[in-house]
């Protein structure tokens, strides 16, 4: 309220310059305007008079009208933008300063005449230096003309290189601030007293539901999901209360969900036949999990083997362990199948068929391995059978070869018992029905023969001769070897 504006007007009283909000708006009622102020409604320093618009400076509030303090003869290059500046009402003091510091126009009588150049005076030159330095309006504290403290703004008209300067006395601005600054520190200390007083009525309100709200936290944290928050109020601590019930119930079907399908995980895999595992590798091995079947196959139990791979290792086939720590030092080689032998408490050798699936991390270091082991002990002992009895047979086809040119019973057990014993076999059985030839020769054989002389009977004859023809040597041979019964039929016509 105690601060005048600036504006610049047409002839038509039309204003082009001025606050914001009012600029565009009549300042006159009519075209021709005389120069009494005093139907304006707000305080103006600019109009233009005639065709060429002149600059014009109102002086402070006179009761009943606004004299206006001319700058004569002082055209405007065209219309000029002006940037508002201040006037000030009461005991402010405007000064028109000219773009070398010459004094244009006092609104007040000043000390030096007009066209003094108001550099000579130290405070104002510092003053004037420091507006032409900034290019913004300017604001500083220093002594004015009349020679009293005075605050000071200038705001610069560009286009004619003109400062217009208020000054204003520095006692009737610091002497509001110290009021401003009384009341404000009134107003903080009264702030502060009801703060506590709220605080303490705020804090008897709200931290009993708070402190009810930590303690069904704190039972959540400790793995209790069935706490659940109740009886809040409808605020901002009722909300919190229904966020942490609906993370209660989030957690708690998320762990029954988890915990079903580690049930159907840990039934599938502790009823398969086959060994699952998991193992460990960083920062240390470990074994993390190893199923039932361990028991079964390997005679020991999976508690015995979880933690480091100490326990599991000494199981390991001593010809197998250098080749099992070459694959953990290089787990990537565990994405082929491998096969290592393993050693029951009892002595048993078991032969087990691995296959790995690699975890790995970000970086794609592997940083556990997953997989199944499985006994293949007894393919590879049929395998081996097999083999052998392939290999069985092939010889003893050579033996009935060298049968068919035997002449008599004797010559017949005689080769029968060269070859056997040449094929590492030992003991056999003889179905014949003249046992008596043979007697000579299996007493006589190196090393000794095992043999089990069985007559066949009449019937058993019959059937033979039948079905092979008459007059046949029947060698009906029984090897048993590594636990394998072979049976061979040796014919001669």
């Amino acid at each position: 309220p105690d601060i005048l504006g600036l504006a610049l007007v047409t002839q038509d009283g039309q204003v082009l310059s001025l606050r914001e909000q009012d600029a565009g708006r009549s300042l006159f009622a009519s075209p021709a305007p005389d120069l009494n102020l005093a139907q304006v409604a707000s305080g103006t320093v600019y109009w233009a008079d005639g065709a060429t618009p002149h600059l014009l400076l109102v002086g402070p509030w006179v009761e009943g009208a606004m004299p206006v303090r001319a700058v004569a003869d002082l055209p405007l290059a065209g219309w000029v933008e002006l940037q508002p500046f201040l006037l000030a009402k009461e005991g402010g003091y405007v000064y028109l300063v000219d773009d070398q510091g010459r004094l244009l126009h006092a609104s007040t009588p000043a000390p030096m005449p007009m066209g003094a150049d108001l550099r000579t005076i130290p405070e104002v030159a510092d003053f004037l230096q420091g507006q032409d330095e900034g290019g913004e309006p300017f604001f500083m504290l220093y002594t004015g003309l009349l020679g009293t403290e005075t605050m000071g703004v200038q705001t610069r008209v560009e286009s004619l290189g003109w400062g217009v300067v208020v000054e204003i006395p520095a006692e009737s601005i610091l002497s509001r601030l110290t009021r401003m600054k009384q009341t404000l520190y009134g107003l903080t200390l009264l702030s502060v007293l009801i703060g506590v007083v709220l605080g303490g009525l705020a804090t008897a309100w709200m931290v009993r539901p708070v402190s009810r709200l930590v303690q069904v936290a704190r039972r959540l944290g400790a793995g209790d999901l069935s706490a659940r928050a109740s009886d809040f109020p409808n605020n901002e601590v009722g909300v919190l209360a229904a966020a942490f019930n609906q993370m209660a119930e989030s957690i708690q079907a998320g762990r029954a969900s988890l915990a079903a399908s580690e049930r159907r995980y840990r039934t599938l895999t502790d009823n398969l036949p086959d060994i699952v595992f998991r193992v460990r590798l960083q920062p240390e091995p470990f074994i993390e999990y190893i199923s039932p079947a361990v028991v079964r196959i390997l005679g020991i139990s999976p508690e015995s083997c979880y933690g480091p791979p100490n326990v599991a290792f000494r199981h390991i086939h001593p010809d197998d362990r250098e080749k099992l720590l070459d694959l953990v030092a290089d787990p990537k080689q565990m994405t082929r199948s491998f096969t290592l032998r393993w050693r029951r408490p009892d002595g048993v050798v078991v032969w087990m068929e691995h296959h790995v699936t690699v975890m790995t991390d970000d970086s794609g270091a592997v940083v556990a391995v997953e997989g199944v082991a499985r006994d293949i002990t007894r393919r590879l002992q049929d395998q081996q059978r097999i083999q052998r009895t392939n290999a069985l047979a092939a010889a003893l086809n050579q033996v009935v070869s060298r049968l068919l040119r035997a002449e008599t019973p004797e010559r017949v057990l005689d080769i029968l018992v060269q070859e056997l014993a040449a094929l590492r076999i030992h003991t056999f059985v003889l179905l014949f029905d003249e046992p008596q030839p043979f007697d000579r020769v299996v007493e006589a054989s190196t090393p000794p023969l095992r043999v089990a002389k069985v007559q066949v009977s009449e019937a058993a004859q019959r059937l033979i001769s039948s079905t092979l023809g008459s007059r046949l040597y029947h060698v009906h041979l029984q090897v048993t070897e590594g636990g394998v019964l072979h049976r061979f039929l040796l014919n001669r016509t």
